[in-house]
């Protein structure tokens, strides 16, 4: 079984599985991943796939072109290959909670964290 889902006007992505649950699963991955389609900052259009190393780590981003937010991809902790945007962070105390503009972050000079 494949479907194509257009999830960007430039960006259509085909997939095959054998069972309609498979199908499900992967068309909702993708959509959740790549169907991301304004920065949640400044609600510009015009984003961008990065993936940055810094010494022995990998991170895939979504970039802003515009004001220059990332919005964090990670992988799913099992086996499958998949991704999902990490929307949450954690506290001091270990705790999650949900990030601001829905998970998009920019460097602040000023105050010399993320916002």
């Amino acid at each position: 079984m494949k479907a194509q889902i257009k999830v960007r006007p430039t960006l259509i992505i085909e997939v095959e599985e054998d069972k309609q649950v498979n199908l499900f699963k992967a068309l909702a991955s993708i959509q959740e991943v790549f169907g991301e389609k304004e920065c949640g900052k400044c609600g510009n259009k015009d984003l961008q796939f990065c993936v940055r190393q810094v010494e022995k780590s990998k991170f895939l981003e979504l970039k802003c072109r515009n004001c220059h937010a990332k919005l964090a991809i990670s992988p799913h902790d099992s086996d499958a290959g998949t991704l999902y945007p990490n929307r949450q962070g954690k506290d001091e105390a270990g705790e999650k909670f949900w990030l601001p503009d829905n998970g998009w972050m920019r460097w602040d000079r000023e105050q010399k964290k993320l916002v």
